[in-house]
């Protein structure tokens, strides 16, 4: 029997006599996929345009004076939570209505 413990409230639950939920979260980088008209061919030489084309579309290409985007870590994480967790968890997943917006005097 494997043991399993929710992962907000810290409760142990049992696999087989407990209903439980699991969250997966897995991220991906979109592509930006920008649309390519003439004007982006008149810079190049005849015959070097495949070849830049090639590099903007993987991504390669050097900007000068552009500074060198930050490095994101992608996400892969699953989560188990107990049937009271995940019901909260589902109502506000991203946790935005936990966020307590405060009113501060004039002072």
């Amino acid at each position: 029997m494997r043991h399993v413990t929710c992962d907000s409230c810290k409760r142990e639950l049992s696999e087989d006599s407990e209903a439980h939920y699991t969250v997966k979260i897995d991220s991906n980088k979109v592509p930006n996929r920008s649309a390519l008209t003439d004007d982006d061919f008149e810079d190049f030489p005849e015959g070097d345009s495949v070849h830049e084309m090639f590099l903007m579309l993987e991504g390669d290409h050097d900007d000068a004076g552009e500074p060198a985007a930050p490095s994101v870590r992608l996400l892969r994480k699953q989560y188990d939570f107990c049937e009271e967790c995940y019901i909260k968890f589902s109502a506000d997943p991203l946790g935005v209505d936990r966020v307590s917006h405060r009113r501060f005097s004039a002072n």
